[in-house]
């Protein structure tokens, strides 16, 4: 396991437990999380005019993978994501989220 796909499991793992503890309305975010990486790869690939097996072609990327991306079955490592979305003629980057989608800061103690 490299160092994205570990720190991508930790952030899988980190929605999952935020998901538990928090009862419905956590669980829905949490899906809502865990899907819409899903969704954007579907938007992305059909923006780019491309079909499945098009961008596997241009990517490297299996299209049996990509079909488990697009369904949110696949954990796919940064590599993975990097090749799909260069296909599609963009590059992944951190966005900030809506504030109010933001996680509370924990206090340091001052």
């Amino acid at each position: 396991m490299n160092k994205h796909t570990v720190g991508l499991e930790a952030f899988r793992q980190h929605v999952e437990s935020r998901a538990r503890a928090g009862g419905t309305e956590a669980r829905l975010q949490s899906f809502r999380a865990h899907f819409h990486l899903a969704a954007e790869c579907i938007r992305l690939r059909l923006e780019a005019g491309l079909s499945q097996r098009a961008l596997a072609r241009a990517s490297g990327v299996p299209q049996s993978e990509i079909s488990r991306m697009e369904r949110g079955l696949a954990n796919p490592t940064w590599r993975t994501l990097e090749a799909v979305a260069r296909a599609s003629g963009m590059t992944l980057a951190f966005v900030p989220l809506p504030k109010r989608e933001r996680p509370r800061r924990a206090s340091r103690g001052r």
